[in-house]
C-alpha cells in the first residue's frame, strides 16, 4: 500500500513539475511581452522617422538626396551589429547632429511637423526606466 502511495505522488509531482516547466517556457519575455514597451530603439526611431520624413512630410527632389545622407550618417553611428544598443549618450549626441542637419535640410514647418511627431512617438514609446 505504501508504496502504492508513493508511486502515486511521484507521478503527480513529475506531471506538476512538466506542466510547470512548459507555461515557463510559453510565457512571452522582452519587448513583445505583456506589459508597456520598453522604448524604442534608436535604429528604430530612425527608421520610423525616415519613414514618416519620406510618406508624410514629402520633401523635395533636392531635399531627399540630402536627408538621405543626414539619416546613413546618423545610422552608422547607431547601428552596431553583434554589440548591443549605443550608450544613452551617444544616442543623444548622434540625434542631436541629425537633428542639425535636418533643420538645414528641411523647412521650419516640416521641421516642427517632425518634432511634434518625435515627441508623440517618444509619449507612447518612453526610454526604458521611467514611467508613463
Amino acid at each position: 500500500m505504501m508504496k502504492r502511495d508513493l508511486a502515486f505522488a511521484i507521478s503527480i509531482a513529475a506531471g506538476l513539475a512538466a506542466i510547470l516547466a512548459f507555461q515557463a517556457l510559453t510565457i512571452p519575455r522582452g519587448p513583445r511581452g505583456p506589459g508597456p514597451p520598453p522604448g524604442m530603439a534608436p535604429d528604430r526611431l530612425l527608421e520610423a522617422s525616415w519613414a514618416f520624413i519620406c510618406f508624410e512630410l514629402r520633401p523635395s527632389d533636392e531635399q531627399l538626396p540630402e536627408l538621405r545622407r543626414a539619416y546613413e550618417d546618423a545610422w552608422s553611428k547607431l547601428r552596431r551589429p553583434g554589440e548591443g544598443p549605443p550608450p544613452p549618450e551617444e544616442v543623444r549626441e548622434a540625434m542631436s547632429q541629425l537633428h542639425e542637419r535636418l533643420r538645414a535640410i528641411l523647412t521650419p514647418e516640416q521641421m516642427d511637423r517632425l518634432m511634434r511627431w518625435e515627441r508623440m512617438i517618444r509619449g507612447r514609446f518612453p526610454p526604458p526606466g521611467r514611467g508613463r
